[in-house]
């Protein structure tokens, strides 16, 4: 019987659909212009159910989630409900917004998507004029005493660019940059040209490794592939495969739908529903057999892979074993050199 401890520490609650922008990797797609709101009511259940499971960290996620009307009671909610660390995943473009409703000293940390070092990169990938907002945002939640960090979605339209983008935290004074891979959902499910393949990920990701030793912003990002001389090395830093089976997160959407393993969103049938305040495991075959599968089949639970990486249409060859793409190291902790 699976333990209760630790499990569904990390919330990640989708409060809203609406967005600004379009961006070309969006994996909420077409849903994006729905713009659907979670209601009040149900955010606070939400958070107040899960609280009770374990939950400890809460992210608010959209959508661009500082559109949702009734975003400070949410956090407000949270709050007083005894959460550790509240996160905000933003575009930076509603900055003053937040500034003004929410102090500094609720808002754990703050995280603005960037995906280029300059306009022109960042643009292509989510609107014009997008980039200077950004920075606009980012500079006005630090002026304001926000823990600032940056995500990335490294694709082949900024993989030369990671360099520069270091650089421009750094000068930001940025505290994390985390970068995350593309999934192939939503606005993604076409893009498969922007996904980067194995051989050039892990190389990439050994020059970051080499760069954090030098750099003052952290660098976290996911290893996604390795060979099993490399997989021996991750183990040591805590990787044990697909951590889906782990159940230490969870991610509940505006729409109700809950997902253990957002890359797997439109892919599989959700883990369940929440209705009626309460959780409802789904009926079907869901997503948390593939897990299960994943493990089940495997030679060791190491090479247990990523169920979510058979949509990215990319062949696992010359070796590549698939590492879970929920799973991140920190870029200074180690070094995957697979000469």
């Amino acid at each position: 019987m699976m333990s209760i401890s630790n499990k569904f520490y990390y919330l990640y609650l989708f409060i809203t659909e609406r967005c600004q922008l379009a961006c070309g990797h969006c994996y909420l797609g077409n849903r994006s212009r729905n713009k659907h709101d979670m209601p009040l009511e149900q955010a606070q259940s939400v958070l107040s159910y899960f609280k009770r499971l374990g939950s400890q960290e809460l992210v608010l996620v959209g959508g661009e989630p500082t559109l949702h009307p009734a975003l400070p009671e949410i956090i407000d909610c949270a709050k007083n409900l005894g959460y550790k660390r509240i996160t905000i995943d933003t575009n930076g473009l509603e900055s003053h917004y937040l500034t003004s409703c929410v102090g500094s000293k609720i808002i754990n940390r703050v995280r603005v998507s960037l995906d280029g070092a300059i306009a022109a990169t960042h643009d292509r990938i989510r609107g014009h004029g997008s980039f200077d907002k950004a920075i606009d945002g980012i500079n006005n939640y630090i002026k304001n005493g926000f823990n600032v960090e940056i995500t990335t979605t490294v694709t082949q339209f900024n993989l030369n660019e990671l360099a520069e983008l270091i650089s421009l935290c750094d000068a930001l004074n940025i505290r994390s940059l985390n970068l995350h891979s593309l999934s192939v959902e939503g606005f993604g499910s076409d893009k498969h040209e922007w996904v980067i393949d194995p051989e050039t990920w892990v190389r990439t990701m050994e020059n970051i490794c080499r760069l954090a030793k030098t750099c003052k912003v952290k660098i976290v990002y996911p290893p996604l592939w390795a060979k099993l001389p490399q997989l021996k090395t991750l183990a040591q830093y805590g990787y044990n495969g697909c951590i889906g089976t782990k159940l230490d997160r969870i991610s509940v959407f505006s729409d109700g739908r809950v997902q253990v393993c957002t890359p797997m969103l439109g892919h599989s049938e959700p883990f369940g529903w929440f209705a009626e305040n309460s959780f409802i495991t789904s009926k079907k075959a869901n997503e948390f057999e593939e897990f299960l599968n994943s493990k089940a089949m495997a030679v060791s639970s190491l090479q247990s892979g990523c169920p979510a990486h058979k949509y990215e249409n990319i062949t696992s060859s010359d070796g590549w074993i698939p590492v879970c793409r929920l799973w991140r190291i920190e870029a200074s902790n180690q070094n995957m050199d697979t000469k």
